[in-house]
């Protein structure tokens, strides 16, 4: 047989079902036999008292007559209850009892001790016969005889009280069977639903191998498989995202060394070959200078993405003066700032004194950002930059009018090399690592930053620690 979780579930099933059977079984053939001996023990009780009573009287008017009699009533009550009378004294001498009683007139007195000792007055036990060994149960009461304690018994065969016992156990193994059966049938098709979506999520998972990564949405009625289904689409989704993020890569860094590397071959194949006028060959070099440093910027943009994956960066936390940063920055973009008419509005908080962090890394998350915030501007717009101390922290604002940006780009504006301009009109220089490498920034210093957009504004907030 395979091992199929639907073969190990119904294996597991089988196993729990005869378990339950077995003890089952032993648990109520005990406890029907204890019912048995004791209803056979009520059954018999008035019989026990009569024949303790008719000793009593012979006892007491002993006479040929009265010995005769009372051996006839003997008999007749051992005959009808199919059983042997006996009884005895403390010392376990048999004094009188049913005709059908034990030869050597002797009884071992010991399982009768609680009797024969005074401490019970009734007592039901299970004997063995002393010249056969079978089982007896045995209904005695006490009686004063011979200057002591003896008893009286009634001694039955204990199979026929086990074959009433197995008549019953019998009809609790076909019941229990019956149960059985319909709780296998049911295990069947609860093993076949578990089995199903388990199916489902296997052939989703090849199909994911495939590049299909299609949703799934299972619905089991199984939280724990339910669960793993919604696992398996958020990994689908991500794992999609990451292929989108994959071919934008490819797309990019194609595009963006090509460009870079056509032009510098260009004009280093022009001066070569003369095709450039030597009195241009300095301007033309200088343009190939230009593009070797980008090539540069763009190499170090990787390495860098890379070793935050890797973990690798390491941060050196000082006192940074955070108003002075960004005002520093402000004025790097003065020319893109210029050429779009931007009005620039500073609101810095003063008692914003410093703040905890590495001064290079939050040097380039805030270049990045006012970088961002220029290049998507729109003509005559509005820039904002703005510090807040709240207690232990720094919020740092920046802001910037702009093209709205869609609710599914904001989602993914922080993925690796993902781009909002598909276009690449207004964004030819970075590959889509620069707001990774920002978020990795600020995540490793402990802190968070968020960015929304509404009516046009787009505004990026971060946070650091105060120095206070």
């Amino acid at each position: 047989m395979s091992k199929t979780i639907f073969n190990r579930l119904m294996k597991l099933s089988l196993c729990v079902l005869l378990m339950s059977v077995l003890v089952l079984g032993t648990v109520h053939f005990s406890l029907i036999q204890h019912y048995m001996n004791s209803a056979k023990t009520r059954q018999v009780q008035n019989e026990v008292a009569r024949i303790k009573e008719l000793t009593g009287f012979l006892v007491e008017n002993y006479t040929q007559g009265n010995y005769l009699f009372y051996q006839l009533n003997i008999n007749k009550i051992a005959s009808a209850n199919d059983c042997i009378i006996v009884v005895s004294d403390n010392a376990g001498n048999i004094l009188a009892g049913s005709e059908n009683g034990f030869d050597d007139k002797k009884i071992d007195v010991k399982p009768f001790a609680d009797i024969v000792n005074g401490k019970k007055e009734n007592l039901s036990i299970v004997i063995n016969h002393p010249r056969t060994g079978k089982r007896l149960l045995a209904v005695s009461t006490s009686i004063y005889i011979n200057g002591g304690t003896g008893f009286v018994a009634m001694l039955f065969d204990m199979p026929a009280v086990d074959s009433e016992t197995y008549t019953m156990i019998g009809l609790l193994l076909i019941s229990v069977g019956i149960a059985a059966l319909f709780s296998l049938v049911l295990s069947y098709f609860l093993s076949k639903n578990i089995q199903k979506p388990i199916k489902k999520l296997s052939e989703h998972a090849k199909e994911i191998g495939k590049g299909n990564f299609t949703k799934i949405g299972i619905s089991s009625g199984v939280t724990e498989l339910d669960e793993l289904g919604d696992t398996f689409d958020i990994m689908a989704e991500e794992l999609e995202k990451q292929e989108k993020s994959r071919a934008s890569f490819l797309a990019n860094v194609s595009h963006d060394l090509r460009t870079p590397m056509t032009t510098i071959s260009g004009f280093v194949q022009g001066i070569l070959d003369d095709t450039i006028p030597k009195e241009k060959e300095k301007e033309y070099l200088k343009v190939v200078l230009s593009e070797t440093h980008r090539l540069s910027d763009l190499i170090s943009s990787f390495i860098d993405a890379s070793k935050y994956d890797a973990g690798e960066i390491k941060l050196y936390i000082t006192e940074t003066d955070i108003n002075g940063m960004l005002k520093n920055a402000v004025t790097q973009f003065e020319q893109g700032i210029s050429g779009k008419n931007l009005t620039v509005n500073f609101e810095l908080d003063p008692q914003v004194t410093g703040v905890l962090a590495d001064q290079q890394a939050i040097s380039r998350v805030v270049v990045n950002l006012i970088d961002n915030a220029v290049k998507f501007s729109k003509q005559d717009g509005t820039l904002f930059v703005s510090t807040k101390s709240e207690g232990q922290k720094v919020y740092v604002k920046i802001e910037n009018t702009g093209e709205e940006i869609s609710g599914e780009d904001l989602k993914y504006i922080w993925d690796r090399f993902y781009k909002t301009d598909k276009s690449r009109l207004r964004d030819k220089k970075g590959v889509g690592l620069g707001l990774y490498i920002v978020k990795n920034i600020i995540a490793k210093h402990g802190e968070k930053i968020t960015v929304t957009c509404e009516n046009g504004i787009i505004s990026f907030t971060f946070s650091l620690q105060n120095n206070i």
